[in-house]
Parts: C-alpha cells; structure tokens; sequence
C-alpha cells in the first residue's frame, strides 16, 4: 500500500511500539511497491473437465491483456495505467497500477489446442480441458457371490432365464393356437 500525503498521525491508537512497527511496514511496503510489478490476485484450479486459471483484472479491458501458451507455460500479461496525477492531492493510493506478468506451469495431461479464454465483470479465466486419456474413468467391480460364480455369470444366468421364460411362453401361445385350429377343423369335420 503505498501512501502519499498522508496527514502525520502520531500514536493515536495503540503503544509506541506498534505505532513504529506500523510506519516501517508501510516505509518498507511503499519501496516494495515502488520497485516491483503489480500482481493480480488469481485462483487455479482442477476439476474432471479440466485445468482453469481465474485472474481478477477489474479496470482493464480484453484487448489490454495477453494470454500467451508455450512450452507448457501459460502467460498473462498486461498493464493497468492510472488516470494523470495533475491537480490531485493523494491521501491515499490503493489500486495498484503497472505492468503485470505472471506465469503457470501446466500439466502434461491438459489439452493446449483446445483451451479458450473468457474475460467478464473484471474476470479472466482461462480453461484447458483434460485429453480423453486423462479423464477420470469408472471402473466396474466383479465381485464372487456367495455360490461361487461371479456377478457377471449371474448376470449371464438371469438373462438366459429370461430368454427361457420368452421361449415357453411363445410356445404356450403357438400351442394354443395349434390347439384352437384343431379344435375348429374338428367340429368342421363333424358337422
């Protein structure tokens, strides 16, 4: 944080102590600030879709940032300027400015060619899914039942009694209409 003009406070709230420990972090933190880039506070993650970076650049518009992949390294890059200074007495300047560049390593298993990008409401987020061969998979288990044969034979044997149970039942139609034709010819011959 770095703090211009500020109006002198001595000791208000707290000991002597804390009060000096309070002006050298924010001395010390305003040459930080002074002497490196700006950087953006990100979140990375993984899911079973994929690998995303999320970057907040709230100020900024699309075409004032670069996203760059190469070598399994994804680059974000970009610079927020701030407004003129002229005719303004800072008290305080919070929002950070300048030039930023962070860098991510990417897995092996993450697609490149088929990344995308989207920029909304001040959020980057960056997104490789996962090659086919990466995702994650179910795996049926077979397991012995109780009499020895497996589920998937029990399986095989509940599919083949059901098959049975279609064969006889055809047949008990087929015969009933063999029957019943007999019976007609029957009473025909007898009239």
């Amino acid at each position: 944080m770095m703090v211009l003009n500020q109006p002198p406070v001595i000791f208000r709230n707290g000991s002597v102590e804390s009060q000096i420990d309070r002006l050298l972090d924010d001395a010390i933190q305003s040459v930080n600030e002074c002497s490196q880039p700006w950087d953006p506070t990100f979140d990375v993650f993984e899911d079973e879709e994929g690998f995303t970076v999320q970057m907040a650049l709230p100020g900024l518009e699309a075409n004032q940032i670069g996203v760059e992949v190469e070598n399994d390294m994804l680059r974000i890059k970009g610079e927020r300027k701030h407004g003129t200074s002229e005719g303004k007495t800072w008290y305080a300047r919070n929002i950070a400015s300048g030039m930023f560049s962070c860098s991510f390593r990417l897995p092996d298993y993450v697609d490149h060619e088929k990344s995308m990008a989207a920029y909304k409401q001040g959020l980057l987020t960056v997104t490789f899914p996962k090659r086919e061969e990466a995702k994650l998979r179910r795996i049926k288990i077979e397991s012995q039942s109780v009499s020895g044969t497996s589920m998937k034979d029990e399986g095989k044997e509940v599919a083949i009694k059901k098959h049975m149970h279609s064969l006889v039942a055809t047949s008990l139609v087929l015969g009933g209409f063999v029957a019943l034709g007999i019976w007609a010819a029957w009473n025909v011959l007898l009239s």
